[in-house]
């Protein structure tokens, strides 16, 4: 229904608008594979769309125009070939194929951490909660009936995640946990001791035009 942004541990609530049917608009949190395969199992559902499983190896490009018509893959070791007037690039933030076409990359300068806390008591439930300090931003929102998912930006290079001073781990015990709410502290103290963390890069990729006919880049 909204976000709790705490900034120096004080906490300011921010609700989503409502429509125009003063119907109060709501945001969703999900587990991502979860998402994911539902995404696939509606795509495959639909009578226009053929799966195929493959690799794709290459774009094809016409020799006289440039434009790409298509995709070059490999199936069980045999080259396989797929035309079309559209070919979307959908290949993620390493994406291969991006940098063949576009002239910038990618620039990561910190990495989100990514902890499951286990029946977590949030100062407002139902929100997402941004906390905010002399220390990177760190995301909390719930993805299930008893799982929330917390996020830790840690730049590059950031003195309190040295080796000297414990890692990632180090940063996570002697910085986040003082300061977030207290009801969150038990079980983002339960989740470090489990450990399994994950992390994803941070990636910064200034908008550019693409100009190649044919060809479609989609997501980040």
């Amino acid at each position: 229904y909204g976000y709790d942004v705490i900034y120096f541990g004080n906490g300011v609530k921010i609700p989503f608008p409502s429509d125009a049917n003063d119907k109060i608009l709501e945001g969703r949190c999900f587990h991502h594979g979860r998402f994911i395969m539902r995404l696939r199992e509606a795509a495959a559902a639909n009578p226009n769309v053929t799966i195929v499983e493959t690799k794709a190896v290459s774009t094809i490009k016409s020799t006289h125009t440039g434009d790409v018509l298509g995709v070059q893959c490999q199936t069980d070791g045999k080259q396989d070939f797929y035309f079309g007037p559209l070919t979307v690039v959908a290949d993620g933030y390493a994406s291969t194929f991006r940098k063949e076409y576009l002239p910038i990359q990618p620039v990561a300068k910190s990495k989100f951490w990514g902890l499951e806390l286990i029946d977590a008591k949030l100062p407002i439930p139902g929100h997402g909660h941004v906390v905010l300090g002399d220390f990177p931003p760190i995301l909390i929102y719930q993805i299930g009936e008893h799982e929330t998912r917390i996020l830790i930006d840690i730049p590059d290079n950031l003195p309190s995640a040295s080796v000297a001073n414990g890692g990632v781990k180090g940063h996570m015990r002697n910085v986040v946990l003082p300061s977030l709410p207290e009801c969150i502290r038990p079980s983002f103290e339960a989740a470090l001791e489990k450990g399994g963390f994950r992390s994803m890069p941070n990636s910064f990729l200034r908008p550019v035009t693409n100009r190649i006919p044919g060809l479609m880049f989609l997501g980040d």
